[in-house]
């Protein structure tokens, strides 16, 4: 009972005498008019029970943990009658032998049924919280019961088959209720295992390969400590050589200091004169190239549904735990696991307007490379997508007394071509029912030009963000020319005009085709604005239009060389060098090399001049000062 009833209770005490039937217990107490009793703690157990008067309404409270008892007793047969206002609790009446009598869950505001009571002697009534309902707060309420103590054989028999007929009906209600509870969740249990099967045989193809994987990667590291063993004995043979040179560094920079003096004084001359001979230089001059980079994630913001709530996407961490999240930030990124896979993953939390429930879901998504570039055709910018898509979710929290369980998802992604973003729809399927969820989803991109000189590249680029903005970044690195079809770019730290954001990236090798040179490159963190690395994937292409000597291969991977006067001389025979000086027993003297964008220059010290090498001739040839 609550404890705003005391002081009513204390009044009642004062003005009503206690009329209490022959059942022993605390009687409740009845206001003045008769008409009204109360119940009176503690009554929790039957031997506790408030006896209570026939046609007097009981007032009383039960609480979530609550049970109230009360007891009256008949001399003789009686037809009774059982009735109430308001109640929403399950009341219960036991025969003098304890079997039933009464059962009924209610729900309801009010109620009136006739009971035979056939037995002589004590009768409990038991009223407890609902059963099947978890958390329900206080409540009031109040019942009649009349046992006026005449009633005929006859109507006895009938009244009590009429009971059990009452009893047995409500409880088959209850149980057919909690029957198809039961079917509905072995159904969803049913389906977890058959998805569990499959992940276990999938799990065990994917093992049997790692075991094969491991025996290569063991003869690989094998092979590899022999070639270091190999490496370190050789290292130390050039530490050695390396010291010996070091000491003839000191003598040689006072001639190196010399040589160039003589080759400043050679050059002013040779200017004033006419000579014959062409010269043989490398271009040093910028040449300009475009590129743009298709980001081979995608990005889902946050999505509202026909139940209310809104699902907030973040980067897929693999665990079960609560997902990646910076102080309500989060990155809105779905992935592959693997590049070029049907499969995008992300994390996802739901509010309403607190979060209630998280968990992952997995996307499927059409495959189509129309270009055949390596990059999925939804995820470039250029192009129109009209696609279904299909997948699963999969909950690892729910908070207690929200509804919620795993679903399967089906619905569309939408975007123009040329648009950065576009709309999505999905439909959720779960064990309670069905809802619809809609929002944008964005690509990401950038696009401009790229300039080379043969030791650097310069990048100027733009691409917008989230909110449509444009930005602009720039970045300088070095990069290297392993042949005429591959290219290693440096890794490279580019800075935006947007919050001046520096993004670093690693370094990448890209291929060529053509005039054009692709390849995957891996960003250390995509977004600054999260404290974990995401957006990290991307593929570059490089389109070239500078081919120098018309000969197919770009200038990036091909620089020019101007036609070598030939002058040849004889730089054969043994040789002894402190680099970049050699020395050549074959003119007996010094020769300095000096690097410059794709080949090298050598400066003869016996005759004082310069010398590069001719393709066309196969030999060193003097040039023109």
């Amino acid at each position: 009972m609550k404890s705003g009833f005391k002081l009513y209770l204390t009044i009642l005490v004062l003005l009503t005498p206690l009329h209490p039937s022959t059942a022993s217990g605390i009687a409740v107490i009845k206001n003045t008019e008769g008409t009204l009793s109360v119940e009176v703690e503690s009554n929790g157990n039957a031997d506790s029970a408030n006896p209570i008067y026939s046609g007097i309404k009981v007032s009383g409270n039960i609480s979530e943990t609550d049970e109230d008892y009360f007891t009256f007793s008949l001399s003789q047969p009686s037809l009774m009658t059982l009735s109430s206002t308001s109640m929403k609790a399950l009341i219960q009446i036991y025969n003098p032998d304890g079997s039933e009598l009464y059962y009924k869950n209610y729900a309801s505001n009010g109620f009136s049924t006739n009971l035979s009571g056939v037995s002589t002697g004590s009768y409990l009534v038991k009223v407890s919280p609902q059963s099947g309902y978890v958390g329900r707060k206080d409540n009031d309420y109040d019942f009649t019961l009349s046992f006026p103590q005449n009633i005929s054989p006859d109507a006895v028999r009938i009244t009590t088959l009429e009971g059990n007929v009452s009893i047995l009906s409500a409880k088959l209600l209850e149980t057919n209720g909690s029957l198809q509870s039961s079917l509905a969740s072995n159904t969803s249990l049913a389906s977890q295992k058959a998805s569990l099967d499959a992940q276990l045989a999938s799990s065990q193809d994917s093992l049997q390969a790692a075991l094969a994987n491991n025996k290569i990667l063991t003869s690989q590291k094998a092979s590899l400590d022999t070639q270091l063993a190999t490496a370190n004995s050789n290292i130390s043979l050039l530490t050695s050589q390396l010291s010996t040179s070091t000491s003839r560094v000191s003598e040689l920079e006072s001639e190196i200091n010399t040589l160039k003096s003589q080759t400043s004084n050679s050059s002013s001359s040779s200017n004033q004169t006419t000579n014959q001979n062409t010269s043989s230089t490398v271009e040093e001059v910028k040449k300009v190239a475009s590129i743009k980079a298709y980001g081979l994630q995608f990005s889902l913001s946050p999505a509202y549904t026909t139940a209310g709530s809104k699902i907030y996407f973040t980067t897929y961490d693999g665990s079960t735990s609560w997902p990646l999240l910076d102080n309500n930030t989060i990155s809105s990124e779905v992935k592959n696991l693997t590049i070029g896979s049907s499969s995008f993953y992300a994390d996802y939390l739901v509010s309403d307007p607190y979060i209630f429930m998280h968990g992952a879901a997995t996307l499927n998504l059409p495959t189509t490379d129309s270009d055949g570039n390596g990059v999925l055709d939804f995820l470039q910018k250029e192009k129109s997508v009209n696609s279904s898509i299909t997948g699963q979710s999969k909950m690892h929290w729910l908070q207690a007394g929200a509804t919620g369980s795993d679903a399967s998802i089906s619905g569309s992604l939408t975007r123009s071509a040329g648009l950065r973003s576009g709309n999505f729809s999905f439909n959720y399927q779960y064990t309670q029912g069905s809802a619809s969820a809609t929002g944008t989803w964005s690509v990401q991109y950038f696009d401009g030009s790229i300039e080379y000189d043969g030791e650097k590249y310069y990048l100027n680029i733009d691409t917008t963000n989230s909110d449509g903005q444009d930005i602009k970044g720039y970045s300088t690195a070095e990069y290297e020319v392993y042949d005429q079809s591959s290219i290693s770019l440096g890794a490279m730290n580019l800075r935006t005009d947007f919050n001046s954001d520096i993004f670093n990236t690693q370094s990448t090798v890209l291929s060529r085709t053509g005039n054009k040179y692709t390849g995957y490159l891996k960003a250390l963190d995509g977004d600054l604005d999260t404290s974990w690395a995401d957006y990290v994937d991307w593929y570059i292409e490089i389109t070239d239009p500078n081919d120098g000597d018309k000969d197919g291969v770009p200038d990036f991977t091909d620089p020019i060389q101007q036609a070598i006067t030939p002058s040849s001389v004889d730089i054969s025979g043994w040789n002894w060098h402190s680099w970049p000086w050699v020395y050549n027993h074959s003119i007996q003297n010094w020769l300095y090399y000096h690097k410059g964008a794709s080949s090298y220059a050598v400066w003869n010290n016996s005759d004082r001049s310069w010398y590069g090498w001719n393709n066309v001739t196969g030999s060193w040839n003097k040039l023109s000062q």
